[in-house]
This record gives C-alpha cells, sequence and structure tokens, in this order.
C-alpha cells in the first residue's frame, strides 16, 4: 500500500521535463531583455573617431548606397526638407508628433526601434496609415560599430522580423545608431554601414554636420 502511495505521488518525468523547459524559456526570454535594454552586452560608448570617412563619401550628402564599385550619395532636391525621427515608436511622443504633422500636411520617415514595434505595434501601423515611411534604426538602438559580432548579426534581421508582425512591412531604410551627419560614419561605423548595405539597406544619414546626440547637442 504505502509503495503504490509512494508510486502515486512521484510526478511523472514528463512533468519534470516541461517544468525544464519552462525554466529555460523564461531564462532565456529575461537574458534577451536584458540584453535589449544594455544590461548584457551592452555596446559601448561611441568612441572618438580614429580615421575619417572615405574621401567618396565625406561630400556631406545624406543617402549611401554601396555598390561593388565603391559607394554613391545623394542629397534632398533644394528647397526640400526630409522630416525624419529616431527611437520611435514611443507611447507618449509619437502620437503627438503624428498630430502635428497631420495638422500641417506633412509626411516624415521615422527611424524605429525594433523591441518598441514589438511592444507598440499599433503605433507602427498608425505610421503606416497616416503616410509615412518607417526605416530600421536596429532592434535595440546600440552602437553596430562596437556591437559583438552575435549581436550586429542580429540587430538588423529581429528588427525585420518586428516589422512584419507589427504590420507586415520590409523597410530598406536604415540610420545607425549614435551617427548623425554622414562624417560620423568613421571608424568602426564605416564597416558596419557597409556590412548593412550588404544585406540591401540604403544608410540614411543627417545633412546637419556638427550636431552629436550621444552627447547631448
Amino acid at each position: 500500500m504505502s509503495r503504490h502511495a509512494a508510486a502515486v505521488r512521484r510526478p511523472p518525468r514528463g512533468h519534470w521535463l516541461v517544468l525544464l523547459l519552462v525554466l529555460l524559456v523564461v531564462a532565456v526570454a529575461l537574458v534577451f531583455e536584458g540584453w535589449t535594454t544594455h544590461q548584457v552586452d551592452a555596446a559601448r560608448t561611441k568612441p572618438p573617431c580614429t580615421r575619417p570617412i572615405p574621401r567618396e563619401a565625406d561630400d556631406g550628402k545624406p543617402l549611401l548606397r554601396f555598390g561593388p564599385t565603391g559607394v554613391a550619395t545623394a542629397a534632398m532636391p533644394p528647397g526640400t526638407v526630409a522630416l525624419t525621427f529616431d527611437g520611435e515608436p514611443d507611447p507618449v511622443w509619437t502620437p503627438r508628433l503624428l498630430d502635428l504633422l497631420r495638422r500641417h500636411h506633412a509626411r516624415a520617415t521615422f527611424f524605429v526601434h525594433g523591441k518598441d514595434a514589438a511592444r507598440s505595434p499599433e503605433l507602427v501601423r498608425q505610421i503606416l496609415r497616416e503616410g509615412h515611411e518607417i526605416g530600421s534604426y536596429t532592434y535595440s538602438g546600440g552602437d553596430l560599430g562596437v556591437a559583438s559580432p552575435l549581436r550586429a548579426r542580429l540587430e538588423l534581421p529581429l528588427t525585420q522580423t518586428a516589422f512584419a508582425g507589427a504590420a507586415g512591412v520590409h523597410t530598406t531604410l536604415l540610420r545607425l545608431p549614435h551617427t548623425t551627419a554622414a562624417d560620423t560614419l568613421c571608424g568602426p561605423e564605416w564597416p558596419a554601414a557597409k556590412r548593412a548595405a550588404a544585406q540591401g539597406y540604403l544608410v540614411v544619414a543627417s545633412d546637419h554636420k556638427d550636431r552629436k546626440p550621444w552627447r547631448g547637442w
């Protein structure tokens, strides 16, 4: 009788396997959440450039397309302003920006973090529904120039997956975090831009030089 009772009370082996699987999933989720919020494998602060951007791209033009023979740059036509917003969507500020743009009949490009697109897919859909464009600002906003090889490989595909899940779209526009004008694509940022271009991205910089938002100005 006691042996029978003990057998009844013993948890089936399958339950232990399910428990271990759940614990593994939770652990991976915690590590991933820490990674995307810069607590694990955080990309370092942008270092000063030790080597300049190649001469063919140092003309101040903000659009860079890399090809087998080099890089081609382009700028907006004279008298044209391109509005861009980085690091969206934000549940507080994005709706206000959209209201402002709507009132002035303006269109903009929102460079979106993949992690924020996954958290606020309705805002991604609203951005597109109101006639704006979205571009990639990487998944977590980390500096691809100094990111680990694993992180650098995952940032852009994860962002595309988030865009597809949020709104069923794919983008070829990319702005590298911690960069502004084309002349800030120096040092390790330049090979990072080339690697992204090899995946089909058009690198979009700012045409306003000498502004460094990661330093607060």
